[in-house]
Protein backbone atom coordinates (compact mmCIF):
# COMPACT_ATOMS: atom_id res chain seq x y z
CA UNK A 1 0.00 0.00 0.00
CA UNK A 2 1.38 3.62 -0.68
CA UNK A 3 0.17 6.12 1.79
CA UNK A 4 0.30 9.71 2.08
CA UNK A 5 -0.32 10.53 5.60
CA UNK A 6 -1.75 14.39 6.11
CA UNK A 7 0.39 15.75 3.42
CA UNK A 8 1.19 19.24 3.10
CA UNK A 9 2.53 20.85 0.30
CA UNK A 10 2.96 24.45 -1.44
CA UNK A 11 3.92 24.80 -5.20
CA UNK A 12 4.25 27.85 -6.96
CA UNK A 13 0.27 28.95 -6.10
CA UNK A 14 -0.80 25.38 -6.12
CA UNK A 15 -1.93 23.74 -2.50
CA UNK A 16 -1.69 20.25 -0.94
CA UNK A 17 -3.80 20.53 2.42
CA UNK A 18 -4.40 17.59 4.79
CA UNK A 19 -3.97 14.77 2.25
CA UNK A 20 -4.67 11.72 3.41
CA UNK A 21 -5.16 8.77 0.69
CA UNK A 22 -4.29 4.79 0.60
CA UNK A 23 -3.52 3.48 -2.97
CA UNK A 24 -3.56 -0.44 -2.07
CA UNK A 25 -2.42 -3.34 -4.20
CA UNK A 26 -4.66 -4.37 -7.06
CA UNK A 27 -6.84 -1.37 -6.34
CA UNK A 28 -7.81 1.51 -8.92
CA UNK A 29 -7.81 4.59 -7.31
CA UNK A 30 -8.74 7.79 -9.41
CA UNK A 31 -8.77 11.39 -8.49
CA UNK A 32 -10.44 14.00 -10.12
CA UNK A 33 -8.12 17.12 -9.97
CA UNK A 34 -6.31 19.98 -11.56
CA UNK A 35 -3.26 19.34 -13.90
CA UNK A 36 -1.07 21.38 -11.33
CA UNK A 37 -2.60 19.54 -8.31
CA UNK A 38 -1.84 15.77 -10.86
CA UNK A 39 1.84 17.11 -11.86
CA UNK A 40 2.23 17.76 -7.50
CA UNK A 41 1.05 14.55 -6.54
CA UNK A 42 3.50 12.79 -9.00
CA UNK A 43 6.03 14.50 -8.14
CA UNK A 44 5.99 14.03 -4.27
CA UNK A 45 5.55 10.09 -4.69
CA UNK A 46 8.43 10.25 -7.19
CA UNK A 47 10.40 11.76 -4.63
CA UNK A 48 11.33 15.19 -6.67
CA UNK A 49 9.38 17.14 -3.94
CA UNK A 50 9.10 16.80 -0.53
CA UNK A 51 6.18 17.43 1.66
CA UNK A 52 6.08 20.43 3.74
CA UNK A 53 4.22 18.09 7.04
CA UNK A 54 3.34 14.84 6.58
CA UNK A 55 4.62 11.77 5.42
CA UNK A 56 4.73 9.63 2.34
CA UNK A 57 5.26 5.95 2.71
CA UNK A 58 5.26 2.64 0.31
CA UNK A 59 4.81 -0.61 1.00
CA UNK A 60 5.36 -2.09 -2.15
CA UNK A 61 9.47 -3.34 -2.83
CA UNK A 62 9.31 -1.99 -6.69
CA UNK A 63 9.28 1.37 -9.18
CA UNK A 64 6.61 3.43 -9.52
CA UNK A 65 6.53 4.44 -13.63
CA UNK A 66 4.16 7.19 -14.49
CA UNK A 67 1.51 7.72 -18.13
CA UNK A 68 1.77 11.04 -18.80
CA UNK A 69 -1.22 13.00 -20.34
CA UNK A 70 1.69 14.31 -22.85
CA UNK A 71 4.67 11.83 -23.12
CA UNK A 72 7.81 11.96 -24.89
CA UNK A 73 8.70 8.94 -27.64
CA UNK A 74 11.90 8.78 -29.70
CA UNK A 75 9.83 9.82 -32.47
CA UNK A 76 11.78 8.64 -35.05
CA UNK A 77 11.55 4.43 -34.18
CA UNK A 78 8.95 2.26 -35.33
CA UNK A 79 5.84 1.42 -32.73
CA UNK A 80 7.77 -2.76 -32.41
CA UNK A 81 11.47 -0.83 -32.26
CA UNK A 82 10.08 0.98 -29.26
CA UNK A 83 8.55 -1.88 -28.00
CA UNK A 84 11.37 -4.49 -27.72
CA UNK A 85 13.42 -1.60 -26.35
CA UNK A 86 11.62 -1.63 -23.47
CA UNK A 87 11.11 -5.45 -23.40
CA UNK A 88 14.65 -5.76 -22.98
CA UNK A 89 15.40 -2.90 -20.51
CA UNK A 90 12.75 -4.27 -18.32
CA UNK A 91 13.91 -7.82 -18.67
CA UNK A 92 10.58 -8.85 -20.43
CA UNK A 93 9.85 -12.39 -21.23
CA UNK A 94 6.45 -12.12 -22.30
CA UNK A 95 5.69 -11.64 -26.27
CA UNK A 96 5.65 -8.56 -27.54
CA UNK A 97 3.04 -9.71 -30.55
CA UNK A 98 1.30 -10.89 -27.74
CA UNK A 99 0.92 -7.16 -26.33
CA UNK A 100 0.57 -5.20 -29.04
CA UNK A 101 -2.63 -7.44 -30.24
CA UNK A 102 -3.88 -6.83 -26.81
CA UNK A 103 -3.65 -2.79 -27.27
CA UNK A 104 -4.61 -3.20 -31.23
CA UNK A 105 -0.92 -2.36 -32.18
CA UNK A 106 -0.02 -5.19 -34.80
CA UNK A 107 -1.21 -3.33 -37.91
CA UNK A 108 0.92 -0.17 -37.42
CA UNK A 109 3.97 -1.83 -35.55
CA UNK A 110 6.07 -0.49 -38.64
CA UNK A 111 4.64 2.80 -38.44
CA UNK A 112 7.30 6.18 -37.25
CA UNK A 113 5.83 6.76 -33.49
CA UNK A 114 5.73 10.16 -34.85
CA UNK A 115 2.90 9.29 -37.35
CA UNK A 116 0.82 8.04 -34.72
CA UNK A 117 -2.03 9.64 -33.53
CA UNK A 118 -3.04 10.68 -30.08
CA UNK A 119 -5.30 8.20 -29.51
CA UNK A 120 -2.33 5.28 -30.86
CA UNK A 121 0.09 6.86 -28.74
CA UNK A 122 -1.66 6.67 -25.65
CA UNK A 123 -2.07 2.79 -26.84
CA UNK A 124 1.39 2.17 -27.03
CA UNK A 125 2.03 3.53 -23.49
CA UNK A 126 -0.05 1.01 -22.34
CA UNK A 127 1.38 -1.71 -24.63
CA UNK A 128 5.26 -0.62 -22.63
CA UNK A 129 3.88 -0.98 -19.39
CA UNK A 130 2.13 -4.23 -19.80
CA UNK A 131 5.48 -5.88 -21.22
CA UNK A 132 6.38 -5.75 -17.19
CA UNK A 133 3.75 -4.66 -14.77
CA UNK A 134 4.91 -2.15 -11.90
CA UNK A 135 4.09 -2.03 -8.45
CA UNK A 136 2.50 1.02 -8.72
CA UNK A 137 1.45 2.72 -12.32
CA UNK A 138 0.47 6.26 -12.19
CA UNK A 139 -2.00 7.90 -15.10
CA UNK A 140 -2.87 11.25 -16.20
CA UNK A 141 -6.30 11.53 -18.31
CA UNK A 142 -6.53 7.29 -19.39
CA UNK A 143 -9.43 8.24 -21.12
CA UNK A 144 -9.79 11.36 -21.93
CA UNK A 145 -10.15 12.53 -26.01
CA UNK A 146 -9.82 8.65 -27.36
CA UNK A 147 -11.81 6.76 -30.06
CA UNK A 148 -13.46 3.63 -29.45
CA UNK A 149 -10.91 1.18 -30.25
CA UNK A 150 -8.46 2.59 -27.64
CA UNK A 151 -10.79 3.22 -24.56
CA UNK A 152 -11.71 -0.68 -24.90
CA UNK A 153 -8.18 -1.31 -24.93
CA UNK A 154 -6.97 0.67 -22.32
CA UNK A 155 -10.12 -0.42 -20.09
CA UNK A 156 -8.87 -3.65 -20.60
CA UNK A 157 -5.27 -2.79 -19.81
CA UNK A 158 -6.33 -1.48 -16.50
CA UNK A 159 -8.28 -4.74 -15.36
CA UNK A 160 -4.80 -6.24 -16.69
CA UNK A 161 -2.53 -4.65 -14.26
CA UNK A 162 -5.09 -4.38 -11.64
CA UNK A 163 -5.47 -8.48 -11.99
CA UNK A 164 -1.43 -8.75 -12.19
CA UNK A 165 -1.52 -6.47 -8.61
CA UNK A 166 -0.27 -3.24 -9.71
CA UNK A 167 -1.65 -0.41 -7.36
CA UNK A 168 -2.97 1.93 -9.84
CA UNK A 169 -3.45 6.02 -9.09
CA UNK A 170 -5.46 7.52 -11.95
CA UNK A 171 -6.08 11.55 -12.10
CA UNK A 172 -8.34 13.31 -14.72
CA UNK A 173 -10.13 16.85 -15.03
CA UNK A 174 -13.37 15.17 -15.64
CA UNK A 175 -15.52 13.49 -12.82
CA UNK A 176 -16.95 10.81 -15.72
CA UNK A 177 -13.71 9.75 -16.44
CA UNK A 178 -12.40 8.82 -12.86
CA UNK A 179 -15.47 7.33 -12.31
CA UNK A 180 -15.41 5.16 -15.24
CA UNK A 181 -11.96 4.03 -14.27
CA UNK A 182 -11.75 4.34 -10.85
CA UNK A 183 -12.44 1.25 -8.06
CA UNK A 184 -12.26 4.28 -5.33
CA UNK A 185 -12.99 7.77 -6.48
CA UNK A 186 -12.22 10.98 -5.07
CA UNK A 187 -12.19 14.70 -6.01
CA UNK A 188 -9.55 17.30 -5.11
CA UNK A 189 -10.91 20.64 -4.64
CA UNK A 190 -10.17 23.86 -2.41
CA UNK A 191 -11.98 21.90 0.48
CA UNK A 192 -9.45 19.01 -0.16
CA UNK A 193 -10.15 15.44 -0.87
CA UNK A 194 -13.63 14.50 -1.16
CA UNK A 195 -14.83 10.50 -1.73
CA UNK A 196 -17.55 10.24 -4.06
CA UNK A 197 -20.03 7.43 -4.03
CA UNK A 198 -20.40 5.84 -6.77
CA UNK A 199 -24.18 4.90 -5.98
CA UNK A 200 -27.20 6.10 -6.16
CA UNK A 201 -29.16 7.85 -2.66
CA UNK A 202 -31.81 5.10 -0.98
CA UNK A 203 -33.49 7.87 0.60
CA UNK A 204 -35.70 9.00 -2.82
CA UNK A 205 -38.30 7.38 -4.85
CA UNK A 206 -36.83 6.49 -8.25
CA UNK A 207 -40.28 6.53 -9.96
CA UNK A 208 -43.42 8.61 -10.41
CA UNK A 209 -46.72 7.97 -10.71
CA UNK A 210 -47.58 11.55 -12.46
CA UNK A 211 -47.07 13.33 -15.72
CA UNK A 212 -45.33 16.52 -15.66
CA UNK A 213 -45.79 18.97 -19.11
CA UNK A 214 -42.83 20.58 -19.78
CA UNK A 215 -41.71 22.25 -22.36
CA UNK A 216 -38.38 24.22 -21.77
CA UNK A 217 -35.67 23.45 -19.50
CA UNK A 218 -34.14 26.92 -18.32
CA UNK A 219 -30.09 27.23 -18.55
CA UNK A 220 -27.68 30.18 -17.41
CA UNK A 221 -25.23 32.44 -19.77
CA UNK A 222 -24.27 35.90 -18.70
CA UNK A 223 -26.89 37.54 -18.26
CA UNK A 224 -29.17 36.08 -20.54
CA UNK A 225 -31.61 32.98 -19.70
CA UNK A 226 -31.67 30.30 -22.64
CA UNK A 227 -34.36 27.74 -22.97
CA UNK A 228 -33.78 24.16 -24.35
CA UNK A 229 -36.25 21.80 -25.43
CA UNK A 230 -35.95 18.38 -23.27
CA UNK A 231 -34.70 16.27 -26.10
CA UNK A 232 -32.09 18.73 -27.01
CA UNK A 233 -30.25 17.89 -23.86
CA UNK A 234 -28.05 14.66 -23.96
CA UNK A 235 -26.90 14.74 -20.40
CA UNK A 236 -26.99 16.77 -16.89
CA UNK A 237 -23.87 16.43 -14.95
CA UNK A 238 -23.73 17.76 -11.67
CA UNK A 239 -20.75 19.26 -10.71
CA UNK A 240 -19.79 20.76 -6.68
CA UNK A 241 -23.67 21.14 -6.96
CA UNK A 242 -24.43 22.78 -10.00
CA UNK A 243 -26.01 21.13 -12.41
CA UNK A 244 -24.64 21.50 -16.42
CA UNK A 245 -26.41 20.70 -19.39
CA UNK A 246 -24.58 19.19 -22.17
CA UNK A 247 -26.03 20.11 -25.51
CA UNK A 248 -23.83 19.34 -28.39
CA UNK A 249 -21.43 19.35 -27.05
CA UNK A 250 -21.35 22.43 -25.03
CA UNK A 251 -21.86 23.05 -21.34
CA UNK A 252 -24.74 25.44 -20.20
CA UNK A 253 -25.16 25.50 -15.93
CA UNK A 254 -28.98 25.40 -14.83
CA UNK A 255 -30.52 26.99 -12.35
CA UNK A 256 -31.90 23.85 -11.44
CA UNK A 257 -30.75 21.08 -9.22
CA UNK A 258 -29.93 17.71 -10.90
CA UNK A 259 -32.52 16.55 -8.49
CA UNK A 260 -35.46 19.00 -9.78
CA UNK A 261 -34.26 17.88 -12.94
CA UNK A 262 -34.65 14.63 -12.56
CA UNK A 263 -38.27 14.62 -11.38
CA UNK A 264 -39.23 17.06 -14.48
CA UNK A 265 -37.43 15.26 -16.80
CA UNK A 266 -38.27 11.15 -15.96
CA UNK A 267 -41.36 11.77 -18.42
CA UNK A 268 -39.39 12.60 -21.28
CA UNK A 269 -37.04 9.51 -21.61
CA UNK A 270 -34.24 10.48 -18.71
CA UNK A 271 -32.50 8.17 -16.45
CA UNK A 272 -30.29 8.93 -13.01
CA UNK A 273 -27.35 6.40 -14.39
CA UNK A 274 -25.14 8.14 -11.07
CA UNK A 275 -25.91 10.21 -8.35
CA UNK A 276 -24.11 13.20 -10.23
CA UNK A 277 -25.53 12.49 -13.87
CA UNK A 278 -28.51 12.34 -15.88
CA UNK A 279 -28.83 11.07 -19.24
CA UNK A 280 -31.01 11.13 -21.92
CA UNK A 281 -31.65 7.50 -22.80
CA UNK A 282 -32.93 8.53 -26.68
CA UNK A 283 -29.10 9.00 -27.09
CA UNK A 284 -27.49 5.78 -25.86
CA UNK A 285 -26.35 3.40 -28.43
CA UNK A 286 -24.39 1.38 -26.13
CA UNK A 287 -24.48 -0.24 -22.21
CA UNK A 288 -21.16 -1.24 -21.92
CA UNK A 289 -18.81 -3.49 -19.12
CA UNK A 290 -15.81 -2.32 -18.28
CA UNK A 291 -15.64 -4.89 -15.03
CA UNK A 292 -17.37 -6.34 -12.27
CA UNK A 293 -17.96 -2.87 -10.82
CA UNK A 294 -17.63 -0.31 -13.73
CA UNK A 295 -20.26 0.17 -16.60
CA UNK A 296 -20.88 3.04 -18.98
CA UNK A 297 -23.14 3.95 -21.20
CA UNK A 298 -21.67 5.28 -24.42
CA UNK A 299 -23.79 7.76 -26.02
CA UNK A 300 -24.74 8.46 -30.27
CA UNK A 301 -24.01 12.40 -29.42
CA UNK A 302 -21.90 14.60 -31.40
CA UNK A 303 -19.30 13.81 -28.40
CA UNK A 304 -19.50 10.16 -28.66
CA UNK A 305 -19.63 10.66 -24.68
CA UNK A 306 -19.50 7.97 -22.23
CA UNK A 307 -21.49 8.24 -19.09
CA UNK A 308 -20.92 6.70 -15.93
CA UNK A 309 -23.38 3.73 -14.58
CA UNK A 310 -23.12 2.98 -11.26
CA UNK A 311 -24.00 -0.81 -10.39
CA UNK A 312 -27.24 -0.39 -8.23
CA UNK A 313 -28.74 1.32 -11.22
CA UNK A 314 -28.18 -1.26 -13.83
CA UNK A 315 -30.64 -3.81 -13.28
CA UNK A 316 -32.68 0.02 -12.90
CA UNK A 317 -32.04 0.81 -16.86
CA UNK A 318 -32.46 -2.90 -17.45
CA UNK A 319 -36.54 -2.55 -16.50
CA UNK A 320 -36.60 0.77 -17.55
CA UNK A 321 -35.64 -0.72 -21.17
CA UNK A 322 -37.15 -3.51 -20.47
CA UNK A 323 -34.37 -5.63 -21.16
Amino acid sequence: MFLFNSIYKERNGTHIKALHLEIPRAQIVSIECTNAISDLIIDLMLGKEKPSKGSISEGFSGQIRVIYKEESYYMEQTVHYYLNLFSKLMGNKSSIDEIMEKMGLLDIGHYKIKKLNYSQKRRLSFARELLSPPKILIIQEPVSNLDRLSLNAIMDALNFLSDKGTAILITANALKDVIMTGNQVYRYDDEGLLKINHEQSDDKSLQSDFLIKIEKIPAKMDERILLFDPFEIDYIECLQGDAILSVRCEQFASPLTITELEQRLETFGFFRSHRSYLVNLQRVREVVTWSKSSYSLCLDDKCKSNIPLSKGRLMALKERLKI
